[in-house]
């Protein structure tokens, strides 16, 4: 096992070394590990810190941590670490970036300083990111009293302000002897050493420092170079030790698996070299656990395993008097011992897996104690097989006790029908709810370079057309991004007949894919500005309407500093404060940063009288923003004060109104647990690659206690398959989900604060294969995957509705019903959900 979870490490392919990182970090949480495996797993690790793959980065560098915490002491030559950690130390994700330094800081804790500081030195005199220079010396703080001071120093007289403050720190933070004999050594710019002496912690020109200077001094002129080589050479060293090691046994490998006599001078050499074999690969394997040829289990067992490991350590002693003994490590293999006779030996073994077969026992057991309970249960099974045919045959041999018979026969009926329906119900609510299918896809016609060039009757008709289809919810395959391309290439150059057809469809877009609006917003600005150029838009409800979704699913603040911008860049005037007006009425909770009042105040004040518009939005601001627009104010000449004094007087006067924050925003797999389990792990960690059959078979083999547990981990696995293999295999997810997952309570990880999109997916593939005893009082989760749904993006929204649908159809509430569905939304839903047809299940 531990060979082959370092060669999974050191594999090219991603999914074997990411499995084999997820059981390395499985072995740490549960077992204390060996030096040796340890040791050589951490050398493995280091090149993977810099691996492209940013599951592998992030995984790597956990474990590195978790090694340097627990096992400091056993690694050798910790600093090899130390280049790949300087390389993630302004890693996007700030997690490595955090783990980066953190391992770089106990690794320069155990490791010499002469050891660790040639790579550090390097980053902080010749690195030409400033950034990491800093971070590095922020770190170096601690270590002051530890390393050479001269490159400290030197770094006075750097160009970067915030290297030299830095630098200072560190020396505040030395040995003031050091720091005199350094500066002796070093030669410094005179401005440098004048504010080095002027600003010290200390008094570095104290006499009392003179008399440790000659020792201190040859101290700092210790070549670093010296050090580079030694370190180096240590690394080079140690590379090269287990790369024989490594060769020779794998040579040792192929001799023994070959067989060939001409490979040993004589059976004890042979003996001899496959002790060593055994000894260094450590292969012997535990009852209690798969995982003993690399750990030892934190919690030993009891009797069994104790005289387990004794037999296996005769085993490895014996091993070389028979080459073809069965390595399977029965419990009931302990009973034997192994014998000068081989042959004797493995024919033992095979009559002890005959006659003593682990399953057989545990069957034969099984069957008695059923057998039992058969008997006991027997007078109530016959009296609820029972038919009225056999008591009308007692009733009549009987004639003196007819009235105590038929008064048997009643409650006979009574429990055989009870009972039926009870049958039945269960039955009904053991099956799945259905099998939903999606909507088919369209293409589109034409391209955006086709549109650019087209006529506006061609431009007319093609938006008809689009409005049309979007109007009966065809769902395309091209794109959002790319519908939107189109549509805003016809409203250029502008036409009264093209430029109202378009809102309607960018609404209908927005609604069912608010992705688009981050790659496509300054455009949708700019026509909707092009546009309200012409008071025709007051009276167009569609032009409104399209307004309104707008400012309901794109950020405010950024909408209105996209107006401005837009309006800077125009030649001819654009009525944006109609534009933010509107951005006040549709939402009121918008709280804009002080850039973007003064922008707005500046763009008003070089009017020089106000129109209505103008003057509400002035008036509005003051209101809203009205501590920035003073402090805009304090920095104006007296006229311009004078100006803005009227509007605050007038926000003043409406003290009702007060400022509010925006809040952001199946197969055979034998029914052992322990095999089970890891059969579900290894399959599940394989994704899109992984036996769905066999894993299937797994989960319904599990047990009942444990399978539930795995709900949300199931979903969140379904959710990463490709849909052709969520239909391919529909059958066996439908019997694990029958089997399994038919308890309520597994939903309750809805009442989440924060749920991620893909757990949505996965539930909206596996809820419709569930038993519909699952959502039994399921409604109360629809207020908060309402809440969900507003906030998520296109494809998420779908799958939402899928789940929608799911409770609709168990509980016969729907989400239109709650009463904080706004209209766009409701009707936004309500189109969603005619787009899918439930198809009930065979009886």
């Amino acid at each position: 096992m531990e060979k082959e979870l370092l060669e999974n490490l050191s594999s090219n392919v991603i999914q074997d070394v990411l499995r084999a990182l997820s059981s390395a970090i499985d072995l740490f949480q549960k077992y204390d590990l060996q030096g040796s495996f340890v040791d050589r797993l951490y050398h493995t690790l280091v090149p993977l810190l810099t691996h492209t793959h940013y599951k592998i980065r992030s995984h790597s560098f956990n474990l590195l941590s978790q090694i340097l915490d627990e096992y400091d002491q056993i690694i050798s030559c910790p600093d090899v670490a130390i280049p790949g950690l300087l390389l993630s130390v302004l890693s996007v994700n700030k997690k490595i970036a955090d783990l980066s330094l953190s391992c770089l800081k106990k690794i320069m804790t155990i490791t010499e300083t002469d050891v660790f500081w040639p790579d550090i030195n390097e980053v902080i005199s010749n690195g030409k990111s400033t950034e990491i220079r800093l971070k590095i010396l922020e770190l170096l703080i601690e270590f002051a009293d530890r390393i050479p001071l001269p490159p400290i120093v030197k770094l006075l007289d750097d160009p970067k302000a915030q290297i030299k403050n830095a630098a200072k720190l560190i020396l505040d933070n030395a040995d003031p002897a050091q720091v005199r004999a350094a500066i002796n050594v070093t030669r410094i710019s005179f401005e440098a050493m004048e504010k080095l002496i002027s600003t010290a912690a200390y008094d570095i020109t104290d006499p009392a420092l003179f008399a440790s200077d000659a020792r201190q001094i040859a101290i700092a002129q210790k070549d670093n170079s010296s050090l580079a080589r030694k370190n180096a050479s240590k690394r080079r060293r140690a590379a090269d030790e287990l790369s024989t090691s490594n060769n020779r046994n794998k040579s040792l490998n192929n001799q023994l698996l070959s067989g060939s006599p001409r490979s040993y001078a004589s059976m004890a050499k042979r003996r001899k070299i496959m002790q060593e074999q055994a000894q260094q690969q450590n292969t012997d394997f535990n009852v209690e656990n798969n995982y003993s040829a690399i750990a030892k289990a934190k919690k030993q067992a009891t009797n069994k395993s104790n005289n387990f490991n004794n037999y296996s350590s005769n085993t490895n002693n014996n091993i070389s008097n028979n080459n073809n003994i069965s390595n399977r490590s029965s419990i009931y293999e302990t009973k034997e011992r192994l014998s000068k006779n081989s042959l004797r030996n493995s024919n033992q073994y095979d009559r002890n897996d005959q006659y003593f077969d682990d399953d057989d026992y545990y069957d034969d057991y099984q069957y008695q104690s059923s057998q039992m309970k058969s008997k006991q249960n027997e007078p109530l099974i016959n009296f609820i097989k029972s038919k009225p045919k056999k008591l009308k045959s007692k009733r009549s041999t009987n004639k003196n006790s007819s009235n105590e018979f038929n008064h048997t026969e009643d409650e006979a009926n009574e429990e055989f029908l009870r009972l039926e329906k009870q049958a039945k119900l269960e039955t009904l609510n053991n099956r799945p709810l259905g099998k939903i299918i999606p909507p088919p896809r369209v293409s589109l016609p034409v391209r955006p370079r086709d549109l650019s060039s087209a006529t506006w009757l061609e431009r007319v008709s093609f938006l008809e057309m689009l409005k049309e289809s979007l109007a009966m919810s065809t769902r395309f395959k091209e794109s959002p991004s790319q519908i939107v391309e189109c549509v805003l290439t016809t409203a250029v150059p502008p036409h009264k007949k093209v430029t109202f057809l378009i809102p309607p469809i960018l609404s209908e877009i927005i609604l069912h894919h608010p992705e688009v609006l981050r790659s496509h917003l300054s455009a949708i600005v700019q026509f909707a500005l092009n546009s309200m150029v012409v008071k025709i838009w007051q009276a167009d409800t569609q032009f409104q309407q399209f307004l309104s979704v707008l400012y309901l699913e794109a950020d405010p603040t950024e909408l209105i500093d996209k107006a401005l911008k837009i309006v800077d860049k125009n030649a001819h005037p654009l009525p944006y404060e109609i534009f933010i007006l509107k951005a006040y009425e549709t939402r009121d909770d918008i709280v804009l940063p002080y850039n973007i009042v003064s922008h707005i105040l500046s763009r008003l004040l070089k009017r020089q009288t106000f129109d209505h518009d103008s003057s509400e939005l002035f008036t509005l601001i003051c209101i809203k923003e009205k501590k920035n627009v003073q402090k805009f104010g304090s920095g104006q000449q007296p006229e311009t004060r004078r100006r803005i004094i009227p509007f605050l007087k007038k926000a003043q006067n409406n003290s009702d109104i007060s400022e509010k924050a925006m809040g952001h925003r199946i197969v055979d797999v034998g029914n052992d647990p322990r095999e089970l389990k890891m059969i579900i792990e290894d399959e599940m960690a394989r994704g899109a690659k992984c036996d769905v059959p066999k894993l299937s078979a797994a989960l319904v083999n599990y047990p009942h206690d444990n399978c539930i547990k795995l709900f949300e981990t199931f979903i969140r696995f379904v959710a990463q398959l490709p849909q052709r293999i969520v239909s391919e295999y529909e059958e066996e997810f439908v019997r694990v989900c029958t089997t399994h997952f038919g308890d309520p309570r597994l939903l309750l990880f809805l009442k989440a604060d924060y749920i991620e999109p893909k757990v949505i997916c996965g539930l909206s593939r596996c809820i419709w294969n569930c038993p519909s005893s699952i959502l039994e009082g399921s409604e109360k989760y629809l207020p908060l995957l309402y809440t969900m749904f507003k906030e998520s993006i296109g494809s998420t929204r779908y799958e939402l509705v899928q789940i929608f649908l799911a409770i609709y159809q168990k509980t016969k509430v729907s989400v239109l019903n709650l009463p904080e569905v706004g209209k766009p939304y409701r009707k936004l839903i309500d189109d969603m959900m005619a787009q899918f047809r439930i198809v009930t299940p065979k009886m």
